[in-house]
């Protein structure tokens, strides 16, 4: 649970927002990461076991409650009805509306359900994340003045209360060991999207994280492809974002980490995944897939 929020003013000025949508034309970027493509979901589908390093998996939060090992059984149910995609999946149950997993070629997807969780759930939170923990972590701006990440997403479904997509990039501190969440909020079901960036602490995680929408004016990202939406959509829709050395370095100065850097070239990049969740406080669902996922340095 996060806590100890910080609101980020509006507005960076058009000198960080230039340098993104400059970074995000440019031709010359170092390629970080590019989502490879799954032969399916089993076999790359992890239940609270930690997926092994270097891997691009799908990583389940919540275990199955209607299997005797928690783990997703074969299921044939179209959850392309409500994910937009239609590929190897695995679900609590094969029946409709089942909570899913599903992996084929470059696209990974998800449909979560809240009344699968009939004992209920740690914070009340079900999540099935596409995640990648870096082998060979780097430093990005030891060397670049920004990072970009582009994807392709779809939300085609969401009810209830607190069903959000977001994307993390996830930094430590050479220094110190200060982890840091950077996230860019792509999507908040039926929300009034606001522009303000927010600073906080997860607790489980120990992580300090940035939390901003994609939207113009934000503080510490700038969004250079797409905007934060309220809405379910069908059809891929490109988003993009850069965080500027700048822009590190003003979200480091605000949280004034005891001990920690406040270099950004200190901070290695360590992983990624995109953090599609229900929250629930009441029946909720949500149906996601994506593809095309890049990082870039430049």
């Amino acid at each position: 649970m996060a806590m100890n929020f910080y609101l980020g003013t509006v507005g960076r000025g058009a000198s960080a927002a230039l340098l993104g949508l400059m970074m995000a034309c440019r031709t010359d970027a170092e390629v970080l990461f590019t989502q490879p493509a799954l032969s399916g979901v089993t076999d790359n589908l992890y239940v609270l076991t930690r997926p092994p390093v270097g891997s691009w998996s799908l990583l389940a939060l919540q275990t199955n409650p209607y299997s005797k090992n928690g783990k997703f059984v074969p299921s044939n149910w179209p959850a392309g009805d409500k994910t937009g995609f239609f590929g190897s999946q695995e679900a609590f149950r094969d029946q409709l509306d089942s909570t899913t997993a599903q992996a084929q070629g470059d696209v990974v997807g998800a449909y979560l359900n809240s009344a699968d969780l009939i004992h209920g759930s740690k914070g009340s939170k079900l999540m099935i994340t596409p995640q990648v923990q870096f082998a060979s972590p780097v430093r990005p701006y030891a060397s670049a003045q920004a990072m970009g990440l582009t994807l392709q997403l779809q939300v085609p479904s969401a009810s209830g209360k607190e069903a959000y997509v977001s994307s993390d990039l996830e930094f430590a501190d050479i220094v110190s060991g200060a982890l840091i969440t950077y996230t860019a909020a792509l999507f908040q079901y039926n929300s009034a999207l606001k522009g303000t960036c927010v600073l906080g602490y997860d607790g489980p995680t120990g992580s300090h994280t940035v939390t901003c929408p994609l939207l113009p004016g934000v503080q510490f990202l700038t969004a250079t492809l797409g905007t934060e939406r309220a809405a379910p959509w069908a059809g891929f829709k490109t988003f993009g974002y850069s965080v500027t050395k700048d822009q590190f370095a003003a979200a480091l100065k605000a949280f004034n980490i005891p001990g920690a850097s406040l270099n950004p070239a200190d901070y290695q990049l360590m992983a990624f995944h995109l953090n599609a969740e229900l929250h629930y406080m009441e029946l909720s669902t949500l149906g996601w897939s994506m593809k095309g996922v890049q990082i870039t340095a430049q």
